[in-house]
């Protein structure tokens, strides 16, 4: 018998024809008590409580998405008390607007994890009026981004117990005054709910000074991650070395300054593993400072948009930090090959490496197969790093998340060449390469468990693609071929540039790949995210064939003009759990949106921007409809008018994001505006 951490279910009756089992209980597990009703082989004889319904029906909830689970919840009462079981919300994320929460319904569901408060003053007026609910197993609170004083902030502290995580990005407001944490009886209610802090982000923040740090500091002794991301960092040299000759000087309370960081650093050496000082000024000489720190052993460290961060810092850290994990180095324009040969060759435990917009990265990322651990790869926006070389470098890695955005130089050839990596991988961004039908047929062959697949601006994509037929695609390989030695962003420099392979190379791998057979796209079956934006071979053709996921959330249409009211009735039909979509530009009318909007009931996002055949009449469908939507682009829809948009935000309670410019008359007076100033000119 299969275990089940659950109470076991007592089924009274008889079942079997056995004498001695007759009229009496037995112990079955939910599972088993399904299997019976899939095979239909429940005996007629049999009853159960409520107590065992119940637990059967949190069983199967188990099993299902959160959305599938919110709308299980609607069909009856005993549904909705079984989605509150507190099992079924461990690691789930809940985003409270506060004037609507339920705080007594919060209560019953012990198990919550993570809480993020969009209006912390409406929140702390809401739980005062129910002061008994317990917070007691939230492990992470998140009022980034939220006008918080430290009045707020107080109270907020005083309904939970051992947080571990706490993000206060942006919360300007909180730190202004410089009191927060000062008086003895503030820092003895902060400590009883930040004793146990383990991640604390504190980004974005103007106000953050010495004091305020070390304040945060002196509360959380066990603190492990810190994120002080865009934090307006001073370096003085005198300071510096200062604290490396033992000479202590007082924390101000104006500035938050790098000494104060390397005392932090110095102090918690033995429990500190993440550092984020992106966004600052820091250099090579200060880096090293930080991580030569004796008994430091860091794990991750994060320099994303460091301008003065280059190979020199990288070599650093291998030589400070050998056992790193995650490094980010997005933006940082100085990092060269030379930064990825020290990667590669010696941070052997490397799980995370973020090297986008790094536009100096070439061929040295076919060192990264010495990185045995690597599992997420970003090397979007570096137009220098060529297919062979990066499938040179991916050999025998089993990557989980691989973004080449804008990698101009990445074709068919690369996903052919490592087409045996890719079964692995859950998230692929190929947006703005040049892959084609062919390198598609390989992704749909063998990346079957993907769950994002963003194909955006990839002009080699047409419906042969998605239905997993290759072989119209002749001549837009013709065209890859040609644009080999020169891209359409630059001309490759004469080092970079690779021997051109040849069509009859592609056309054999193919071959030999597929077989003959047919691989189309709908054979990702846990696809969650699709994006096709301005794939403008795509038509109806295969949109109403192949978009058959019955977990796809998103889809992106964006700019695909031969798209049409057919693609939508298809939608409607065989991909019911969508909640954001994409049709800006597509060849649509209100008949085809009012059936999305009426059969899709998930929906949250829409995009409908410079959609000229939709009228006010979607827009009373969709405030009848489409309760639950949360962003709205209308823009440049010539017969939409402002009324109707004004109209939909009253109606619509949860409606927060709407882009409405140029709408109704206002397109066509910007339309005859612009044929005046070409005129004049």
């Amino acid at each position: 018998m299969s275990t089940y951490t659950g109470d076991f279910l007592f089924m009274h009756g008889s079942y079997g024809h056995d004498s001695h089992t007759s009229g009496c209980s037995f112990i079955l597990e939910p599972r088993n008590i399904i299997e019976l009703i899939m095979k239909k082989t429940w005996p007629a004889n049999f009853t159960f409580n409520t107590i065992v319904y119940f637990q059967v029906i949190s069983h199967v909830m188990k099993f299902l998405t959160v959305a599938d689970r919110k709308d299980a919840s609607l069909v009856s009462k005993k549904w909705y008390e079984a989605s509150l079981d507190p099992a079924l919300w461990r690691n789930i994320s809940v985003r409270i607007p506060a004037q609507k929460a339920s705080l007594r319904k919060l209560g019953r569901i012990g198990q919550i994890q993570e809480i993020v408060v969009d209006s912390a003053n409406d929140f702390i007026t809401s739980n005062c009026r129910n002061p008994h609910v317990p917070f007691s197993n939230v492990h992470t609170l998140s009022v980034q981004d939220t006008d918080i004083t430290e009045g707020q902030f107080m109270k907020l502290l005083s309904q939970f117990r051992n947080l571990e995580s706490l993000a206060l990005s942006s919360c300007n407001t909180l730190f202004m005054a410089g009191t927060l944490f000062s008086s003895k009886q503030k820092t003895e209610l902060a400590a009883a709910a930040l004793g146990t802090l383990r991640a604390l982000d504190l980004s974005s923040i103007r106000y953050l000074s010495d004091e305020l740090l070390q304040r945060f500091i002196r509360i959380c002794p066990v603190l492990e991650h810190i994120s002080l991301a865009k934090a307006p960092l001073t370096f003085h040299s005198t300071d510096i070395h200062s604290l490396h000759c033992g000479i202590s000087q007082a924390a101000t309370t104006s500035l938050l300054t790098f000494r104060a960081i390397l005392q932090f650093i110095s102090d918690r050496t033995s429990v500190l593993k993440s550092l984020d000082l992106s966004r600052t000024e820091i250099n090579t000489d200060c880096l090293r400072r930080a991580i030569s720190i004796p008994n430091l052993h860091l794990r991750e460290i994060h320099l994303s948009y460091c301008p003065n961060v280059g190979d020199d810092a990288v070599s650093a850290i291998y030589k400070y930090q050998p056992g790193l994990e995650v490094l980010a180095l997005t933006h940082c324009l100085e990092i060269s090959d030379k930064s990825l040969s020290v990667i590669g060759t010696n941070l052997s435990c490397l799980r995370t490496l973020l090297v986008n917009e790094c536009s100096l990265v070439s061929d040295s990322v076919s060192r990264l197969h010495n990185a045995k651990d690597l599992t997420v790869l970003n090397l979007a926006s570096c137009p220098q790093v060529t297919s062979r070389a990066l499938s040179e470098g991916l050999q025998n890695l089993a990557l989980v998340s691989l973004n080449l955005n804008c990698c101009s130089s990445i074709d068919d050839m690369f996903l052919l060449l490592t087409c045996t990596c890719l079964s692995h991988l859950r998230h692929l961004d190929l947006g703005g390469t040049n892959i084609s039908n062919k390198g598609l047929v390989v992704i749909s062959m063998y990346s079957v468990n993907l769950h994002s697949l963003r194909l955006a601006w990839c002009k080699g994509i047409t419906d042969d693609g998605l239905l997993g037929n290759v072989g119209e695609d002749v001549h837009h390989l013709e065209e890859v071929l040609e644009k080999d030695q020169h891209t359409i962003i630059f001309n490759k420099p004469a080092k970079y540039r690779s021997k051109a392979t040849s069509l009859q190379d592609l056309e054999k791998r193919v071959h030999q790949l597929t077989k003959g057979e047919v691989y189309p796209i709908y054979r990702l079956s846990h696809l969650r995210q699709l994006d096709l934006t301005a794939c403008k071979r795509v038509t109806d053709r295969s949109i109403s064939k192949v978009i058959q996921f019955n977990q796809l959330q998103s889809l992106k249409l964006n700019m695909c003009g031969n798209v049409t009211d057919s693609s939508l009735s298809s939608l409607a039909k065989n991909a019911t759990a969508l909640e954001d979509i994409g049709l800006s530009g597509c060849d649509i009318t209100d008949l085809g949106l009012v059936i999305v909007l009426t059969k899709l009931h998930r929906l949250t996002s829409l995009d409908i921007s410079n959609c000229d055949r939709i009228t006010n009449q979607s827009m009373a469908v969709l405030s009848r409809r489409c309760r639950n939507i949360k962003s709205l682009n209308v823009s440049l829809c010539s017969r939409i008018s402002p009324n109707a948009v004004d109209i939909l935000e009253q109606t619509l309670p949860c409606l927060k994001n709407v882009q409405r410019r140029l709408i109704g008359s206002k397109v066509q007076q910007s339309v005859s505006q612009n044929k005046v100033s070409q005129t004049v000119f």
